[in-house]
């Protein structure tokens, strides 16, 4: 963050189907450095895939923060620098399951009443390590429903 006298542009909007193809499209890629163990290069992936939704697209608020949520989990030190409390993981690859599940629980909460069957599925999560517990995030975020009627 850093002040400026100008702004980017503004994102279109898109919706969870944009999302879900570009998890579909880019996620496959955290395969082979997973298999050749190269965990740093696997975290790349996920956090590519996010860093890109949150640039290029406006994706729904419900999203939108849970991608906020992932980089609170996966860089703990910059956000702690900004002032925030609550510690997600140790950024080494150690997560605080109950806080992730509860605050995934929470967020999904909030939005209840204007998408009924958004119910992240917080049991699929793998916090065996950071790449996977980002591939399995991304693959909760992609598997939502946004729907606005039951």
């Amino acid at each position: 963050m850093y002040r400026t006298a100008s702004t980017f542009g503004v994102s279109p909007a898109v919706n969870q189907t944009a999302i879900v193809n570009l998890i579909e499209n880019e996620l496959p890629n955290i395969k082979w450095p997973l298999q050749q163990n190269h965990p740093e290069l696997a975290l790349a992936v996920p956090q590519y895939i996010i860093g890109f939704a949150l640039f290029h697209y406006s994706p729904p608020k419900p999203v939108r923060d849970l991608f906020h949520l992932f980089y609170e989990c996966t860089e703990p030190q910059f956000f702690q620098a900004l002032g925030f409390q609550t510690k997600y993981g140790d950024g080494k690859g150690h997560f605080d399951k109950v806080n992730i599940r509860n605050a995934i629980k929470t967020l999904a909460k909030s939005y209840r009443h204007q998408y009924p069957l958004f119910k992240p599925d917080v049991d699929g999560l793998d916090f065996a390590s950071a790449a996977l517990f980002a591939q399995s995030y991304l693959a909760m975020i992609k598997n939502l429903n946004l729907k606005k009627t039951e």
